[in-house]
């Protein structure tokens, strides 16, 4: 029965009923440990970050089967439930006053703000990186704002200035990785091109 009322909590969370199906791939630990994120008792960890990769795996299964349009409602639920652990992740960032790390947790939650058709955000968020970026001696942060930035003209519908912050993060993202955060490892011109093909398919909601 506990185990029963713990689904409900999470369908709650993650969507609604139709979440249901997917989270009965989630071990028991798995439904505590992501129960515990979404009631804010439990801190963002290794083991959650696989947990949500799970989920994810099994959507992408559940889409392949009948379509995007039933798991709408979860993915905006484990956006929902991922932006608390990154405003937290922010915060503890700051506190560290590490400026390559503050900068990092930026660009996760202007991506979820690019996400959301949040632009105004994004542009922030961008902003915040560039800035912090001044202070950092990491040299794979400016394809992280230039992302930003071509994500959010791209969405404006501005193509121009979105194709030219691409081609800025294109030409970053080879810089060299030595003495760089092991948090960057990803940081890549094949991953900016990749952003890229998100740009391109952005709306135009100017």
């Amino acid at each position: 029965m506990k185990r029963r009322d713990l689904l409900f909590e999470l369908a709650l969370a993650s969507g609604g009923s139709q979440a249901l199906g997917l989270l009965r791939v989630l071990t028991p630990e798995e439904e505590e440990r992501l129960a515990g994120v979404l009631r804010n008792t439990w801190r963002m960890d290794e083991a959650t970050v696989r947990t949500f990769e799970k989920l994810t795996l099994q959507a992408r299964r559940a889409d392949d089967v009948s379509g995007p349009a039933t798991l709408l409602p979860l993915v905006n639920g484990q956006r929902a439930a991922a932006e608390q652990p990154l405003r937290d992740g922010l915060h503890a960032a700051l506190d560290l006053g590490d400026p390559t790390l503050i900068a990092f947790m930026h660009y996760w939650l202007g991506r979820m703000a690019s996400d959301q058709n949040r632009t105004a955000a994004v542009f922030d968020h961008a902003f915040a990186i560039q800035s912090w970026a001044n202070r950092s001696p990491s040299k794979l942060l400016a394809p992280l704002h230039e992302t930003l930035f071509s994500l959010a003209y791209a969405t404006e519908g501005n193509t121009a200035a979105s194709a030219r912050a691409h081609d800025n993060a294109l030409a970053s993202a080879s810089a060299p990785k030595d003495n760089e955060p092991a948090f960057l490892y990803w940081v890549s011109p094949s991953e900016a091109e990749l952003r890229r093909s998100t740009s391109l398919v952005q709306p135009d909601l100017s």
